[in-house]
């Protein structure tokens, strides 16, 4: 997904740091026009992983990329507390609705 993770699926944000480029590939999905990526609430987990649908109460947020070829800047501020995060992405097709299932995650530490 992104230059931002390492071998073992987590990335992390110091104190310093402000933001995070993460990219999203979703060139190989028929029918993928943009993609959005869902954020879990701190240290919870996705409940169903690669579903099909949007995740339920363990959604933090979902930030889509409005056209911006997949291209996503996590910053501090899209995370209210410390803690570890999972994040994913899914494809959209031209109407913005979802197809396919959600990428694997990977943990965002904060």
């Amino acid at each position: 997904m992104s230059q931002a993770i390492s071998a073992n699926g987590t990335a992390a944000l110091s104190k310093e740091g402000t933001s995070s480029l993460l990219t999203v590939d979703i060139s190989k999905v028929p029918g993928a026009a943009d993609s959005a990526l869902e954020i879990s609430k701190a240290n919870v987990q996705f409940a169903v992983k690669n579903g099909f649908e949007s995740a339920g109460p363990e959604v933090s947020s979902t930030v889509k990329s409005n056209g911006n070829g997949g291209n996503y800047q996590l910053r501090r501020g899209m995370f209210p507390t410390s803690g570890i995060y999972q994040v994913r992405a899914y494809a959209l097709d031209k109407t913005g609705q979802r197809i396919g299932c959600a990428s694997d995650h990977f943990l965002f530490r904060l």
